[in-house]
């Protein structure tokens, strides 16, 4: 995520402020950390996003889709996933938080991005129903057709997921 951030602030520094897309729960903290490197931001709902996105294709530079496709079933994170992938610019970047191991993990969390590219995990309440875990493969399906470049795994039970289009 901190490279995330300092590419964004690079291209705003060049005259070209980065379009982002900011999906799942969203906290002040966030959306300061996106926006301080000049990046232009728009947020979209809380956990379940209203499909199809109400933007044209290829509109933002980069999507961060925290902890929303681990809530979804199979054929809504499918839909959601490729949304993303409409509304992703050529050369675009798709960023997941999303869950190791249900067990790991509160069952709802927000997860809030710091100005230094730091995650912090809040619990947000009780299971949610359709909690679902997905393995490394599973989400090199649902993103496709963008091409997952890069899963970090952290101590915290969470995994960070780059992809490009």
């Amino acid at each position: 995520m901190q490279q995330l951030l300092e590419s964004a602030a690079r291209r705003s520094a060049e005259g070209r402020p980065p379009r982002v897309l900011l999906a799942g729960p969203v906290a002040q903290v966030t959306m300061d950390a996106i926006t301080g490197p000049g990046c232009r931001l728009t947020v979209e709902g809380e956990f379940f996003p209203e499909l199809p996105l109400a933007y044209p294709d290829g509109r933002f530079d980069l999507i961060l889709g925290l902890d929303v496709l681990d809530l979804l079933a199979d054929g809504g994170a499918r839909a959601q996933a490729a949304e993303w992938a409409r509304v992703l610019a050529p050369g675009g970047t798709l960023y997941l938080v999303a869950r190791r191991e249900a067990s790991q993990v509160p069952p709802l969390v927000r997860i809030d991005v710091h100005p230094d590219g730091a995650l912090a995990i809040h619990p947000l309440g009780p299971r949610h129903p359709l909690v679902q875990p997905r393995q490394n493969r599973e989400f090199e399906v649902l993103v496709r057709p963008l091409v997952v470049h890069e899963i970090s795994l952290r101590r915290d039970g969470l995994r960070e997921i780059l992809c490009r289009k």
